[in-house]
């Protein structure tokens, strides 16, 4: 009993000396200008005597065992988030979240922390959900308008938006003259009659920044139905409010947003809310939502077809998970002849690298060479793009012995993994969103079959690792709130120029400034083979002597200078005489 004794003040002075050592390192890089983590070794080991003898007298006062550890936890977290904030190598962020983990189960092992979860009510627990998603609607909404205002965002995704909504005001049509390079429906490349439902609040405020402040509310809003799943599910709030905070910080759902606008951002609230429906028996709630998704895009039918399959084989839901199998595969192929037949054709080349024969191909190939098929969802980037999709949630949509969950998975592996085309395996781009809300889904249902115990655990380290990616991924997003304030004569100077263009002229602009000058009938991303009958050029990005040159080469096109601000814009106009052809 006495060794029992000694090895346990042993072990929590070892603790509380680490936690010094810890809290110490974190002044430390806090102080550090920049990306500077370190400082000198006197400094950290004076730190170090402090914070040691600061917790020890908090260790006689506060007569708790676990104190030292939860010292420990509270050091290693601050030390956390400020090193990867610093740092910001996703590799760093792997290994500093692998370290927690480690750590948190060995203490809550060894019961240094409690095993029972603390308790936490309703209100609290909606509280604290409603913080969390107004803060990430503010920092989405925010910055991503400061990235328009300071002319950041690229006719690629933006500016096409800006004019398409621009058409969709005058005369309810997807028209867009920047897209190809030509006058076409939208629903040309995309069938997206999602978009309408943002159209109102675009009627009534007409400008992009409205576009971008609707898509971080529609992103935040996924939380709700995802709360109520949970709920419906049986989970405790505490249970809920650390799986709200593991998908607002999620950076699947954060990144893509920094990529301008796009109607997957629909597929979380939209997903979740169909499943919610499904989960507390109103059914027609469930179709409405399901209709809803397949209106998304052409290829969002793949997620309600993979839903109404689990529901058929995993929930035995014959009814309904036949309806919504057939109902998706059927808009499904619907979407991809109207392509076929009257659009630009499905992007069935974005699988060259499993078949390039199309959709048949890819099938014929899964059948008949599925490790080929492998190896392509395993290469080093998707590896780390799985990562920074399944940690998280630390693995929750994997822990599970009933296969039928894993079908789940399947548009995970078929939309990220099978493609060779970078963007979507990327946090930073929009192709995550509908498989991101399927993984919620499958961790939802598993939390509800393990046991309290483990599921708090599990939540807790689900919580603090899709923060800490979050800070990893995103954090960086907060230097558009200085850039902005020194960017003011250069913006101001760039808005002047746009002004002097009549709003009823044909322009054909740089991709960062054709968002602002979208409300006109004909934008053209310069160059462009269209003549236009004005050329706006940025000359923020090139050398005066380049700047030059590309006035001249405009110049001899038959256009005048009309106006210049050096380091900024230049407008030019078509010279008199001269007419569009």
């Amino acid at each position: 009993m006495e060794r029992t004794e000694t090895q346990t003040k042993i072990e929590r002075c070892a603790l509380r000396l680490v936690a010094a050592w810890l809290a110490a390192i974190s002044v430390s890089a806090a102080a550090a200008g920049g990306e500077q983590t370190g400082g000198s070794l006197v400094a950290v080991a004076v730190l170090t005597l402090v914070f040691f003898a600061l917790f020890t007298t908090a260790a006689w006062r506060i007569k708790s065992e676990r104190l030292d550890a939860f010292l420990f936890a509270a050091a290693a977290i601050v030390t956390s988030f400020i090193h990867v904030a610093k740092i910001r190598d996703i590799y760093f962020c792997f290994a500093v979240i692998l370290c927690l983990v480690i750590a948190g189960w060995i203490l809550f092992a060894r019961g240094r922390l409690p095993a029972a979860e603390p308790r936490l009510g309703a209100r609290a627990a909606t509280i604290w959900v409603a913080a969390l998603a107004v803060a990430l609607f503010l920092f989405i909404a925010v910055l991503t308008s400061l990235r328009y205002l300071q002319y950041y965002s690229p006719n690629f995704d933006f500016g096409i938006f800006s004019n398409m909504f621009h058409h969709m005001r005058e005369d309810l049509s997807q028209t867009v003259s920047c897209e190809r390079d030509a006058v076409i429906s939208h629903f040309n490349v995309h069938i997206s009659p999602i978009y309408y439902l943002f159209l109102p609040f675009y009627a009534l405020i007409p400008s992009p920044v409205t576009l971008l402040v609707l898509q971080a509310a529609v992103v935040a809003g996924g939380v709700v139905p995802l709360c109520l799943l949970a709920k419906r599910r049986g989970l405790k709030p505490l249970f809920v409010a650390l799986l709200a905070t593991a998908y607002l910080a999620y950076p699947a759902f954060t990144g893509g947003c920094f990529y301008d606008l796009h109607e997957n951002k629909f597929l979380p609230v939209l997903i979740l809310s169909a499943v919610c429906c499904y989960e507390s028996k109103r059914f027609p709630l469930m179709y409405l939502f399901a209709a809803l998704t397949l209106f998304v895009k052409e290829d969002a039918p793949v997620y309600m077809a993979v839903f109404g399959l689990y529901l058929l084989l995993g929930r035995r839901e014959y009814k309904h998970g036949t309806a919504l199998f057939l109902l998706s595969v059927a808009y499904f192929l619907f979407a991809l002849t109207m392509l076929e037949q009257f659009g630009l054709g499905a992007m069935t080349w974005r699988y060259d690298n499993i078949s390039d024969s199309g959709l048949i191909g890819i099938f014929k190939t899964l059948f008949t060479d599925p490790m080929r098929v492998l190896a392509q969802c395993l290469t080093a980037e998707k590896l780390v793009f799985v990562l920074q999709m399944l940690l998280p949630l630390l693995f929750l949509p994997l822990l599970t012995t009933r296969p039928t969950r894993f079908i789940l998975l399947i548009p995970f592996v078929l939309v990220n993994l099978m493609t060779n085309y970078q963007y979507q395996y990327s946090v930073h781009y929009q192709y995550t969103y509908g498989s991101g809300a399927l993984l919620f889904y499958a961790a939802v249902l598993n939390l509800s079959d393990i046991s309290e115990r483990t599921g708090y655990r599990l939540l807790c380290g689900a919580a603090l690792a899709s923060t800490l990616l979050f800070t990893s991924v995103n954090l960086s997003r907060t230097s558009l709130i200085g850039s902005y304030a020194a960017s003011r004569d250069t913006r101001a100077a760039i808005a002047d120029a746009l002004a002097s263009i009549p709003d009823d002229a044909s322009v054909a602009a740089d991709t960062f400034f054709v968002a602002h000058i979208a409300r006109r009938d004909l934008i053209f991303e310069y160059p462009s083979k269209n003549e236009t009958e004005y050329i706006v050029l940025d000359l923020r990005f090139i050398a005066p002597e380049k700047a030059r040159q590309t006035i001249r080469t405009v110049e001899d096109g038959g256009y005048t200078l009309v106006t210049k601000t050096d380091g900024a814009v230049a407008v030019l106009k078509l010279a008199e005489g001269e007419e569009v052809r």
